[in-house]
């Protein structure tokens, strides 16, 4: 009798704790959205973020691409922080790509051995490619730059998504965002 009444008051226990975590969704402009709009939501550019503690789960749906245009004089300017953070040379008359990694060097070595990706921007002559890591990771290769001064995070990729992210600056002033990890040949197509 001991032992029934031990095993009905554990399973009592264990079956009669309610959840009492508040959930709160919110879609990628901060706008209060159910728990089916969040899951259900499809689109390719859209990333979406968890984050759960003991009292509450939030779920953000966050624009993967960003598209702006900058004066030739703005972008002149991030290419100039750039160089100095980097302390390397760009070449200002082509469309640059970013390839910026954080916390990720296994990431960066399957992005520079992507032979596909490197024979298709042989075919762009006018689309040069770099691949900076943030500062703090060991970097022991050359062609790998390093933003010691953080300016990409500070300045460019200011939401936290992903160790991957992607910036794409065209000579015609045409910046584009991608946060998080995505195609190669996708980046290239948003290139040209």
């Amino acid at each position: 009798m001991k032992k029934i009444f031990i095993f009905l008051l554990f399973t009592n226990f264990l079956f009669g704790q309610k959840s009492n975590i508040n959930e709160h969704y919110f879609d990628e402009n901060n706008n209060s959205i159910s728990k089916f709009q969040f899951y259900s939501s499809n689109e390719n550019f859209l990333f979406k973020k968890i984050s759960k503690n003991e009292s509450q789960l939030t779920g953000n749906l966050i624009l993967r691409k960003y598209r702006d245009n900058l004066t030739l004089e703005n972008r002149n300017k991030i290419i100039d922080s750039l160089e100095l953070s980097t302390k390397s040379k760009f070449e200002r008359n082509k469309t640059l790509i970013f390839h910026y990694y954080k916390n990720s060097s296994s990431k960066i070595d399957k992005e520079m051995n992507n032979k596909k990706y490197k024979k298709i921007l042989q075919k762009y002559p006018n689309i040069k490619s770099y691949f900076i890591v943030e500062n703090g990771i060991i970097n022991k290769k050359s062609n790998i730059l390093t933003d010691t001064l953080n300016f990409i995070q500070r300045q460019i990729i200011k939401k936290d998504v992903d160790d991957v992210n992607y910036f794409i600056l065209k000579s015609n002033g045409e910046i584009t965002i991608i946060y998080g990890e995505y195609d190669l040949i996708g980046i290239l197509d948003n290139a040209t």
